[in-house]
């Protein structure tokens, strides 16, 4: 259950470095686990203006929408609230969108939607749309939504570093120039 998809999340934030491999391995162990589809993670753009698809598998069955806005549908409430979503039928919620709340073919599925924490600030979302029937559990989203943070928090760092180290280069470029 919960506890090995716990794993399955580590396992893949530990076997990789480059970031995209790295939310691409863990977004494809939860694919496959709980036989998903499509699975994405979103971060806020440096705008702070939506949400901007970081990362996604679509296993075949349709691709998750290019951005998302901030304060609408159940991914805003998620994004605002900091509480995760975890519902069999979505489309029974009255802050359901369509336009917001399905992959881009439109269709509503069963959703896991979980905000992303880094020091207690969301910066992000993660929306795992389940197949027909398959339980929505509160509990697992509990699970991804640790799992997730961690693995964007390592990402973010991983490419802060890259950049301070770019830049230290360009600085003693500049120097011996």
């Amino acid at each position: 259950g919960d506890a090995e998809l716990a794993q399955v999340i580590c396992e893949a934030v530990a076997a990789e470095v480059e970031p995209d491999r790295v939310l691409n391995s863990a977004l494809s162990a939860v694919a496959t686990r709980l036989r998903a589809a499509p699975v994405a993670l979103y971060l806020t753009d440096p705008s702070g203006k939506e949400l901007v698809l970081e990362a996604g598998l679509d296993g075949g069955v349709s691709a998750d929408r290019k951005t998302l806005p901030l304060d609408r549908g159940l991914a805003g409430r998620v994004l605002q609230s900091g509480q995760l979503v975890a519902s069999p039928d979505p489309a029974s919620d009255v802050r359901y969108e369509v336009a917001i709340d399905t992959p881009e073919d439109g269709l509503s599925r069963p959703l896991l939607c979980v905000p992303l924490r880094l020091r207690d600030k969301t910066v992000g979302l993660l929306r795992v749309f389940l197949g027909e029937g398959a339980p929505a559990s509160p509990r697992t989203a509990e699970v991804l939504a640790a799992g997730f943070s961690a693995a964007v928090r390592n990402v973010l760092l991983y490419r802060s570093l890259l950049q301070s180290i770019e830049e230290v280069a360009e600085a003693r470029k500049h120097a011996r120039g």
